[in-house]
């Protein structure tokens, strides 16, 4: 998947609210696991506060 446009909330919350449910498969579970991985140290997920960590997961799942 090409994500790099998703950098901010701003684009992020974009993303999600204009995309029906999407289902991610392909791959093996270690390329899988690296996706999620990068997709939380981008946005920094540990430093997150609660609402912004939801949209966070929202992308990542």
């Amino acid at each position: 998947m090409i994500d790099t446009n998703l950098n901010d909330f701003n684009a992020l919350g974009k993303f999600l609210n204009g995309i029906p449910p999407v289902k991610f498969s392909g791959g093996s579970k270690k390329q899988k696991y690296e996706w999620v991985k990068e997709v939380l140290v981008r946005f920094n997920f540990r430093k997150l506060r609660k609402g912004e960590r939801g949209k966070v997961q929202g992308i990542s799942r």
